[in-house]
């Protein structure tokens, strides 16, 4: 199963993503895989100044993003 999504409004000009499951071991577990992308230059001045001095920031901010989103499903779901 999969599920698009993309930006209808918001602080970000451009953002889309998705979710996709896979079930393994016959359904007794699911595999799930959360991409996304996000162009933080389009924040502000200051984000693009930011990542203009230390580009690495860009990954941080997508990799914190996507682990936070994955334990907030991963407590829903088990919730």
């Amino acid at each position: 199963m999969r599920v698009e999504w993309e930006r209808l409004d918001g602080d970000f000009e451009e953002t889309y993503g998705a979710w996709s499951w896979i079930p393994l071991e016959r359904g007794k577990r699911t595999a799930v895989f959360y991409s996304f992308y996000v162009d933080l230059a389009g924040t502000g001045s200051m984000v693009k100044l930011a990542l203009k001095a230390s580009p690495q920031m860009e990954v941080a901010i997508s990799t914190s993003t996507a682990i936070l989103v994955a334990r907030s499903f991963k407590a829903k779901v088990e919730g």
